[in-house]
């Protein structure tokens, strides 16, 4: 079974690849890219990652991360259904 933490963290750096990809290019398909990955990452999370660190969290029921993925996983498909992508830093 591959290390889940290198794995996460792997995935964090492709995303933040195509985020830069698309800060030099403006290539406006880079957008539903960047939504899709963050999408199944989020999903990946949700599913397999934050039932096992929850716990191991004392009072874990919902984590800032686990709040900042849901937001981000609405904002991507916000941002995608809208042909856009907000960045920030």
């Amino acid at each position: 079974m591959p290390d889940v933490i290198a794995l996460i963290e792997r995935e964090h750096r492709q995303v933040e690849a195509l985020f830069q990809n698309f800060r030099e290019t403006g290539n406006s398909a880079l957008v539903s890219n960047i939504c899709d990955e963050l999408d199944a990452h989020a999903a990946a999370e949700e599913q397999a990652f934050y039932p096992v660190v929850r716990d191991d969290v004392p009072s874990g029921r919902s984590s800032p991360a686990k709040r900042r993925t849901s937001t981000a996983r609405l904002a991507s498909s916000s941002a995608a259904s809208k042909g856009h992508l907000i960045l920030t830093t």
